[in-house]
């Protein structure tokens, strides 16, 4: 059989779309690989640092009460760091289903979870945009090189 103007274009078009699902698997594998200290650790030391959610927004400060709880165990009672124990920021996990629905989620198995949320908002388990940005940048890096390790070019902007 001989090939016709266009074969060569319709041999990169589905060779991109059998990488297409591997692209994702990688992006999972980075996610598996990375996100304990690129993203719940980013967000545990922001929360730790600064008291600030994933909008940067202040948390609201502590009562009284419960800034004597602290300072009495010798903890620092400003700002607002959602640690007192440390098992909340221990129990931070990712859900990672990018590969499926583009999503990648930060949640919490601690039954104080709940009333976090509730108090301070979601957004204490969301990204900065800065975040973000640094996290996007690390996984270039590293899917730049897997694109070319599989003669696959792409230009990021």
């Amino acid at each position: 059989m001989s090939r016709v103007a266009g074969d060569d274009l319709d041999d990169y078009v589905n060779n991109l779309r059998k990488k297409r699902d591997d692209i994702g698997k990688f992006i999972d594998g980075f996610i598996q690989r990375r996100g304990n200290y690129l993203i719940t650790g980013a967000i545990k030391r922001r929360l730790f640092n600064y008291g600030s959610d994933g909008q940067g927004v202040k948390l609201q400060q502590y009562s009284d009460g419960y800034k004597r709880k602290k300072q009495k165990q010798g903890l620092r009672s400003s700002p607002t760091t959602l640690k007192l124990t440390g098992a909340w920021y221990d129990s931070l996990f990712i859900q990672s289903t990018v590969q499926r629905t583009g999503e990648i989620k930060v949640l919490s198995n601690d039954e104080k979870n709940l009333l976090l949320v509730e108090k301070y908002g979601e957004d204490i388990l969301t990204l900065t945009i800065e975040e973000q940005e640094f996290i996007i940048k690390e996984l270039e890096e590293e899917l730049v090189a897997w694109l070319n390790e599989n003669n696959i070019k792409i230009e990021f902007t």
